[in-house]
């Protein structure tokens, strides 16, 4: 079963109050933190790489095939100060004609193509919270000091449609975006 939850299904007083407007944000994440941190935004590129999704990722695909595709993982920075930390996964499928161009983002963020498109849908948005012992947890802390490690940190995912094609985008909210 999914940790996933709708918003709804959340209790509001279980987040805190500076990370709601984060979690929630309907816009571009990339166009939000470029707008409020006061260094320049940057996207650094942990990994792009072609492997398996993981089982809950792809259930939400909803089709059957091979769980494959491009995997693309980074971490968002204000300045020098890592803020989030995103995952995409984009089955094969849907890296076939004009979304192509994903597989040579680069250090260009995700979410400029995203927005910038009138072809773009996005579906419902799912949140969680991850604690010290999850992988997702472990690998969005990884450029943060042990000292600056917090107990928990919460996460946003949603489905986006671009030209028809479905590409999964999570993004790990990590501390010091609370600052901004």
């Amino acid at each position: 079963m999914s940790k996933w939850k709708l918003p709804q299904q959340v209790r509001h007083d279980q987040l805190p109050m500076e990370l709601k407007s984060w979690l929630f944000h309907s816009g571009s994440l990339t166009h939000r933190l470029c707008r409020v941190c006061p260094q320049p935004f940057q996207v650094k590129v942990r990994q792009q790489k072609w492997q398996r999704f993981l089982r809950e990722e792809w259930q939400v695909f909803q089709f059957k095939g091979h769980p494959w595709g491009m995997v693309r993982e980074v971490d968002l920075y204000c300045g020098n100060i890592p803020v989030v930390f995103a995952r995409t996964v984009i089955p094969v499928t849907s890296l076939q004609g004009k979304l192509r161009q994903l597989l040579y983002l680069g250090s260009k963020p995700l979410g400029e193509v995203l927005y910038s498109c009138a072809k773009v849908q996005r579906c419902q948005l799912m949140i969680r919270n991850f604690t010290a012992n999850d992988g997702f947890y472990q690998k969005a802390c990884l450029p943060l000091e042990d000292g600056d490690k917090p107990a928990n940190i919460w996460a946003r995912r949603s489905l986006f449609f671009l030209f028809g094609q479905p590409l999964l985008v999570s993004e790990l909210f990590l501390p010091m975006v609370l600052t901004l």
